[in-house]
């Protein structure tokens, strides 16, 4: 009989590379989180001064009409307004609002889509002392949403449009 030639690796070599295909995938797996935080906090701080202006516009004595420009996390494609249950969206916003009605409340009237553009945790956020005209989303362009906000003069509550 023929001998063939054998590879023998120690029990040391086997562990060692376990432990060193374990730690790059921890590793991995702490960056992605970094970088999702990181998206997450820009869609908050986002939401936060959306609703300042909005606060300034609500509390004002007189009319007032103002653009909001600002950046949105990357991957984000579109801002959208309104309750997920109204039924008046147009044909391209009806379809983002079905793809999120799974996953967002109800009393939301504020989403980034698509939904893991805010790094996988809420994409959906409620703001106070607005009023839409139904289910809308605003095309990111270049980084950046262009919201219209106004109030008339005897208006209770603020009005979020298109720019």
């Amino acid at each position: 009989m023929k001998k063939g030639a054998q590879f023998q690796v120690s029990f040391g070599v086997i562990f060692s590379i376990i432990v060193i295909v374990a730690t790059l995938a921890i590793a991995g797996y702490i960056i992605i989180q970094f970088l999702n935080t990181g998206n997450n906090t820009q869609c908050k701080l986002f939401v936060s001064d959306l609703q300042k202006k909005i606060n300034e516009a609500w509390s004002s004595d007189g009319a007032s009409s103002y653009v909001f420009s600002e950046s949105v996390p990357s991957g984000t494609n579109q801002l959208c307004f309104g309750y997920i249950n109204d039924t008046s969206p147009s044909t391209n916003d009806a379809q983002i609002q079905q793809n999120i009605t799974n996953y967002a409340t109800y009393q939301s009237n504020t989403f980034f889509y698509p939904r893991n553009s805010c790094g996988g945790s809420s994409f959906y956020y409620t703001l106070q002392h607005i009023e839409t005209n139904g289910f809308f989303c605003i095309k990111i362009i270049n980084g950046n949403a262009n919201i219209a906000i106004t109030k008339g003069t005897f208006d209770p509550l603020v009005k979020l449009s298109k720019q």
